[in-house]
């Protein structure tokens, strides 16, 4: 059997995309002795800051790997755009070259989902397709009222096409489902969230950065619009003065503008480093008083589950979060010491941190529970479990 495996991101890149893939493709190899992945990708590009050098192709037993060199497009939307449809015309290419038994593609945007639906109708293969996000939905919120019906209804177009080519859709997030089961009652759906990674899964030490009474505050991710950190993090690192220090690792569409923010208003207390390697996380963690996370107040972050959640809960360290929805309703209910604010809100975030418990708290049946290798193998069970032949017509 032969698996054409379709994302974006792939190690060495740094994005949830990318650790998602990697897993699965592991979980896939794993299943079955005879079977072969070859996976499309791109060359690492998520942060202008983190390039590691990596192969155009590699070769690794029964894994075969090719990633897309894209052109310099800038970090924008338009930038996004160009690269996502660069990478859709050359790996549609490469696919030509290859014949497979099934097509898997895991994607936040819909051009990767369309790509694997094109390819898969192609070669008359099932599709799995694995959804990440609600890209119809969070892409026309960036954007003036005026424009956002006509585009979410020609992205909603984009993503019919798509989901009605598969033979079964994985969702991340259970708040997707009310999206996806009015508009597609016929689709075969199932819900394999993200989880913990095995670098997660020892237990960090609970040691402090510091005990000279200033709170380490710790976010390791992405710096974009979704997260607004622009927009509440200064005036909150104000507020606290001498009683906590932000540390964020990352980068981002929206990075710059947080600098300029921090600088513009003098704020000292804030640091902004690049990007590490993951490998690096449980130690940053463990010397963390607290883990932070914030999501701006959109209809689509109501329905998300970040996946910087599960390797937060596991580290057992207090999270502050400025959370709705589905994503506050995942943390009230797994996360021992959490306080919960509304997304963008100052105050509120000041008076939930004030009320934290400096403790950490392990919770292995969580770790046990949502293990990624747990998750993965059940999705390989079921794309092993597709019919042969073609998946749904187009159409539906």
């Amino acid at each position: 059997m032969k698996v054409l495996f379709i994302s974006f991101y792939y190690p060495p890149d740094l994005c949830p995309g990318s650790f998602r893939a990697q897993a699965l493709t592991e979980a896939l190899l794993a299943a079955e002795g005879n079977l072969e992945v070859d996976v499309l990708s791109t060359m690492p590009n998520r942060y202008a800051s983190y390039r590691p050098d990596s192969m155009d192709t590699e070769r690794q037993g029964r894994l075969s790997i090719r990633r897309v060199r894209l052109p310099r497009c800038g970090g924008g939307l338009a930038g996004q755009a160009l690269s996502s449809t660069w990478f859709c015309r050359e790996a549609a290419r490469i696919a030509e070259q290859g014949r497979y038994d099934v097509v898997v593609a895991t994607s936040a945007r819909l051009l990767t989902a369309l790509l694997a639906s094109r390819i898969a109708r192609r070669l008359g293969v099932p599709l799995y397709l694995d959804i990440r996000d609600i890209f119809s939905m969070g892409l026309p919120e960036l954007f003036p009222r005026f424009v956002r019906w006509p585009l979410r209804r020609l992205l909603e177009g984009f993503e019919a096409r798509a989901v009605n080519a598969a033979s079964c859709v994985n969702l991340v997030s259970r708040g997707f489902a009310g999206h996806f089961y009015r508009r597609y009652p016929q689709q075969r759906f199932s819900f394999h969230c993200n989880g913990v990674d095995d670098l997660f899964r020892v237990p960090v030490e609970a040691e402090r950065h510091s005990t000279s009474g200033c709170l380490e505050v710790v976010y390791a991710g992405n710096l974009g619009a979704a997260q607004a950190l622009q927009g509440v993090l200064p005036e909150l690192a104000l507020r606290l003065g001498g009683r906590a220090r932000f540390t964020l690792y990352g980068d981002g569409n929206r990075g710059a503008a947080l600098k300029a923010e921090l600088i513009r208003r003098g704020v000292e207390n804030v640091r902004v480093l690049p990007p590490v390697p993951r490998e690096r996380l449980p130690s940053i963690y463990a010397q963390a008083d607290v883990l932070f996370l914030h999501l701006d107040d959109w209809h689509s972050s109501t329905l998300v589950l970040p996946s910087k959640l599960f390797e937060y809960i596991a580290s057992g360290k207090p999270i502050l979060a400025g959370l709705t929805g589905f994503g506050a309703s995942f943390l009230a209910e797994h996360a021992r010491n959490v306080a919960v604010f509304a997304p963008n809100d100052v105050e509120g975030a000041h008076t939930a941190l004030e009320r934290l418990c400096l403790e950490t708290h392990q919770d292995q049946d969580f770790v046990e529970r949502y293990g990624r290798a747990t998750i993965m193998n059940r999705m390989v069970r079921e794309i092993m479990s597709l019919p042969e032949g073609a998946g749904r017509l187009p159409g539906g």
